[in-house]
């Protein structure tokens, strides 16, 4: 249903725009008829359209005056797949598009992938129509002047800000000097009353060390009064030690708020002085004055894949004005329609295999890389790079990049594949995988990430916004977090097992500094940050408010907060989370909102309880529900419900009522032998064998004598499904014995070589 009313949605909004066209305009093509958008422009007169063919594009533009229509082929087809593949690229510095000398409504930005600049689209006394373009990843910084509009910046402005996709920009003042604010990091409207409607605002970040920092998703200074209509502004951060308005920051004027879902942002949804602002049919998180406001979870289909619709069961369905209709005739919904973004092969797949070749490979599965790192230098936006099963020591860099790195299991969806392909490295300053300058549309999936002898983060994130989800992250040590370590990054992770890490000093598991991720669908277990002040044994926060639902947090070891530590200003959310087994205490600092939650100890907060959560089997980390446990259906009953449709339980495993449901999150391992194949065999066979934990390993062939005959492994192993092949081809026809000895366990097996 939500997918067709975009689908809609972007038509009407083509239908639009090309009524603005006269028929005697002149389309000029680009790269066709002149090489750069700029050369299109200026060659342009008042009506022409300006058409651009999908490419990546570096340079600032001017329209100079001229009411003409820049647009991607999104244009002329209604294909949002245009937007994402034909980008303007900024120099890094100043505003992507300038619009500042007087054009009215029918200059017009639609369909483009805006990035790379202090500012995306800059209107000064003009009143364009943009529409329809993914506006991202811009940064400014300032000591003695403003550091603001990373999105689109208007002053004196009046146009048309319609489905937009504004998300991860950030304004950062660090002076001391008391000049300039970071203001209004989404949108900025200075004496301007623009319409903004259908636009997700999204994740954009307003910080400052000694001044004000205000309006990371919406500021209107002055008298400046738009009209806010249908759009959702959600995960957006205002922080300094005097801030204001995550989601809007309002000065002295009156606009108009309606239909809209201002949920999660930080430190709070609207802020005004004077409370002349008329909202009304809004879902306000923590409510708010006004006309039909409501206070409930919107229940989001996708929100860390930037999938910021709405299931069937959330309460925006046909709850905004009932004098608006949604384009499928409906009453209005709260809440804004976009385009959604790209699944896997939505571009190339370039294949990684331990036996590749980077010299004579071509990245076919027939001829695979060699090296991960050379695989994604090859790749272009949106492409797949996927690892074939092996060890691959290498460190990884993915900078200002969208693609998506994984295992075969994207494709497989078996978890000996994430078991099977296995990344480590021993570069003490960041770990495996560095991610920087990258939003939500890059993906790493599917690894075992870490080693006895690694050094790093699994995963460190810098102004980077991946999702990471179905992996492992196991035995790295580093100094801060020894799974994931966020800094000014707000990642989705997902369903990942992040377990038995060590770090010197803070977040054992997860390490997050300036950063608002989703936290969801993990285990975190066995991780330690010992250190004499050593904080959040399992997730460490500063300066953070993250958002984490449904996680089992156990067995985590700090001297404070072993389960969730939260230093300075702090305020995550947690909910339908089970913290237990760890270290007294659970939680330390901060200022928590945790409900329904399972938290040993007990914690103060509406659905939370202090029960054996009776997990199948803690000493084999299996942390799965025992049937009869008190997290059953004991979730947020406003959470979406669990895969067998029943209300949600409380922890990382949802405890499967019906007969058919198979969760996909990997199982916890428990030690084992395979009968090698082919048995009888000549002269090749494969032994295979599961390991529960990291630990040092032999398997070793005798005959019947019992003489050792070949050491096939004798070294450490990481947790999880290996395989090796044992060729005896020197060897005589007749019966043999391997032993597996892993631990103080071990086992053996008997095969026949027949020649």
């Amino acid at each position: 249903m939500f997918a067709q009313a975009r689908q809609v949605m972007a038509l009407m909004v083509v239908f639009v725009v090309m009524a603005y066209l006269p028929i005697s305009a002149t389309i000029i093509n680009v790269p066709d008829d002149y090489g750069t958008i700029q050369e299109g422009i200026d060659a342009s007169t008042d009506g022409d359209t300006v058409l651009v063919q999908p490419e990546t594009y570096i340079e600032n533009i001017n329209f100079n005056g001229h009411n003409i229509v820049l647009g991607s082929l999104f244009l002329t087809t209604g294909d949002t797949s245009y937007i994402r593949h034909t980008v303007i690229s900024g120099t890094g510095s100043g505003a992507v598009i300038n619009i500042e000398s007087g054009e009215d409504s029918t200059a017009i930005v639609a369909g483009f992938a805006i990035r790379n600049a202090e500012i995306g689209i800059r209107c000064e006394n003009s009143s364009p129509s943009i529409i329809n373009n993914s506006i991202t990843d811009h940064y400014s910084e300032g000591e003695f002047y403003e550091a603001f509009a990373g999105g689109i910046y208007c002053l004196n402005s009046h146009g048309k800000i319609l489905n937009n996709f504004i998300a991860n920009i950030s304004a950062v003042h660090w002076g001391d000097s008391g000049v300039g604010h970071p203001y209004g990091v989404g949108i900025y409207c200075d004496e301007s009353n623009p319409l903004i409607e259908n636009n997700v605002i999204i994740n954009n970040w307003a910080s400052a060390l000694f001044v004000l920092s205000r309006g990371a998703g919406i500021f209107c200074k002055g008298t400046s009064s738009p009209t806010i209509k249908n759009n959702t502004i959600s995960r957006n951060i205002s922080y300094n030690d005097q801030y204001h308005g995550g989601g809007i920051y309002l000065e002295y004027g009156s606009p108009i708020i309606i239909n809209t879902i201002i949920w999660c942002n930080f430190p709070n949804e609207i802020w005004e002085p004077y409370e002349e602002t008329d909202v009304s049919y809004c879902n306000i998180y923590g409510g708010y004055e006004g006309e039909s406001i409501i206070n409930t979870n919107p229940i989001f289909t996708e929100p860390g894949q930037g999938d910021y619709n709405i299931f069937d069961q959330s309460p925006c369905l046909d709850a905004g004005d009932p004098d608006y209709s949604d384009p499928d005739g409906t009453r209005s919904d709260i809440g804004a329609y976009f385009s959604s973004h790209p699944e896997f092969g939505d571009g190339e797949i370039l294949y990684v295999s331990s036996t590749g070749n980077n010299e004579s490979g071509n990245g076919s599965i027939d001829n695979p890389y060699r090296t991960i790192q050379f695989s994604i230098d090859q790749s272009i936006t949106y492409d797949t790079v996927l690892v074939l099963p092996g060890e691959y020591h290498e460190n990884i860099s993915i900078e200002n990049k969208a693609l998506t790195l994984t295992s075969n299991f994207i494709l497989s969806n078996d978890s000996s594949d994430i078991y099977n392909t296995v990344l480590w490295s021993q570069f003490y300053s960041h770990g495996n995988i560095l991610i920087e300058l990258c939003d939500d549309m890059t993906v790493v999936e599917g690894f075992t990430l870490g080693h006895p002898n690694a050094t790093g983060s699994a995963i460190m994130c810098s102004r980077a916004h991946p999702i990471i989800r179905n992996n492992i992250m196991t035995d790295n040590n580093c100094v801060n977090g020894g799974g994931i370590r966020l800094e000014y990054s707000n990642a989705y992770i997902y369903n990942n097992i992040i377990c038995l890490n060590h770090v010197a000093i803070n977040g054992g598991g997860i390490y997050c500094l300036y950063s608002t991720p989703i936290i969801e669908g993990n285990l975190i277990y066995g991780n330690e940050a010992p250190g004499g002040n050593g904080k959040g044994g399992g997730i460490f926060c500063q300066v953070c408010s993250p958002i984490i639902i449904n996680n089992t947090i156990v067995d985590n070891q700090s001297p404070l907060g072993s389960g969730i530590c939260c230093a300075g200003s702090c305020h995550p959310i947690v909910v339908n989370t089970i913290l237990w087994l760890n270290s007294y205490p659970h939680i330390n600092g901060g200022a928590p909102v945790i409900t329904f939650s399972n938290i040993q100890g007990g914690y103060n907060g509406q659905g939370n309880i202090n029960l054996d959560p009776m997990f199948v089997n803690p000493d084999s980390a299996d942390f799965h529900l025992l049937a009869g446990s008190p997290c059953i259906d004991a979730g947020d009953p406003n959470s979406p419900p669990d895969p067998d449709s029943t209300r949600a339980d409380i922890g990382a495993f949802f405890f499967d009522q019906s007969t058919n449901i198979k969760e996909i999150y990997p199982l916890p391992l428990q030690f084992s032998l395979s009968q090698n194949y082919p048995n009888p065999f000549n002269p090749i066979t494969t032994i295979s064998f599961t390991i529960e934990h990291p630990q040092f390993v032999t398997l070793k062939v005798y005959d019947l004598l019992g003489r050792e005959v070949q050491a096939l492994i004798d070294e450490d192993r990481l947790p999880g499904q290996h395989a090796v092949a044992f060729d005896a081809s020197d060897l005589s026809s007749g019966i043999y014995f391997y032993r597996l000895q892993a631990g103080d366990i071990a086992e053996s097996k008997r095969m026949v070589l027949l020649k």
